[in-house]
């Protein structure tokens, strides 16, 4: 019972991290009657958990063999992480970041030359996303280039 106890200490902490659970959550382990052992899983326990981020609280086991532990979430915000705040507005609203247009043209021009036999192409991208084509993306625009012979 211990052992299986211990193993399914790391296993709730890997999967509590790897769906990003929150709130309240209680765990329900095999009943163990030795206070060492019930220590020991609780030691193990928090000792899987310190590789989360999330604030974590765990409480001590209570007569039913049940351990509660809060957790709080740490979803990043995709929203953030695509966009950036607005400078015409500013930062009351969002628009999509450079990197994200950028990579969204070169898809798109990816696309465009899939469907098409169109042998040059006129951008018009804002000058922040044309510079970062121009420097950090050229090679990736070179090779669609060199890809389709356009």
């Amino acid at each position: 019972m211990f052992k299986t106890n211990i193993d399914a200490a790391e296993e709730i902490a890997r999967q509590v991290r790897l769906r990003d659970l929150g709130g309240i959550i209680v765990i329900d382990f095999i009943d163990m009657e030795i206070d060492k052992n019930k220590r020991e899983l609780l030691r193990k326990l928090h000792e899987a958990l310190k590789q989360d981020r999330a604030k974590t609280t765990v409480s001590e086991i209570n007569e039913l063999g049940m351990i509660e532990m809060t957790r709080k979430r740490v979803r990043h915000n995709l929203l953030k992480a695509m966009s950036q705040p607005c400078p015409y507005c500013e930062g009351g609203g969002h628009v999509r970041s450079v990197t994200t247009m950028t990579f969204d043209v070169l898809r798109r021009l990816q696309s465009l030359f899939c469907d098409s036999k169109e042998r040059r192409v006129v951008l018009q991208v804002h000058p922040d996303v044309a510079r970062r084509l121009r420097t950090e993306n050229k090679d990736m625009l070179d090779d669609i280039a060199r890809e389709f012979d356009r």
